[in-house]
């Protein structure tokens, strides 16, 4: 199953099934798939297609500040360097205005194929265990092609702002926008 497929499953799932009134792809915090709740709180879903890509997502600042949310401290068995960076690529994103919301955050997922969910499982286990698990299948089971395999540590946070759901907005129809030119012939 292609990104784009795990994507669109991913959505219909946080829009129809469970009548979330918001869903953006690739908004600004970098997320595949951005949802605010009925409750105006923000989940994050991060779409995996192989082993490696959720290894390399690690290197994404975003996880530091998940980890310190998560356990109250900076990780101990991380490369120093690595965290150095992090360090770096965080301020840099504060001074330009581009801070990395995950205080904002009130749960965070990784959403995978079916065939990949046993591995992922114990990688999230072990390098993200704030996150929750999505399974994607080929298949509708009970009524939609997503699954629960793992529930997501959910973080106390306040609701999302107007001007942060204008931002959502804005960026979810440039998406929709490069995804329907993508797909047809038309060029500007």
């Amino acid at each position: 199953m292609k990104a784009d497929e795990v994507k669109a499953r991913v959505a219909q799932y946080w829009r129809y099934d469970k009548q979330c009134p918001l869903v953006a792809f690739e908004a600004e915090n970098g997320a595949d798939v951005l949802v605010v709740t009925k409750t105006g709180q923000l989940i994050e879903t991060e779409v995996k297609v192989s082993i490696s890509d959720l290894h390399a997502d690690l290197q994404k600042s975003k996880h530091l500040l998940f980890y310190r949310s998560f356990f109250g401290e900076e990780p101990a068995d991380w490369k120093v360097a690595k965290l150095a960076g992090w360090r770096d690529r965080i301020r840099r994103e504060k001074f330009f205005g581009r801070y990395l919301r995950v205080n904002e955050t009130y749960a965070f997922y990784f959403a995978v194929p079916s065939e990949l969910v046993v591995k992922v499982k114990e990688v999230i286990e072990k390098k993200y265990p704030w996150a929750g698990l999505l399974e994607v299948g080929d298949r509708m089971y009970n009524g939609s092609y997503v699954s629960v395999a793992k529930k997501p540590r959910r973080f106390t946070v306040p609701k999302v702002g107007i001007l942060r759901l204008a931002r959502m907005a804005r960026d979810m129809s440039a998406t929709l926008v490069r995804l329907a030119l993508n797909g047809s012939d038309m060029q500007i």
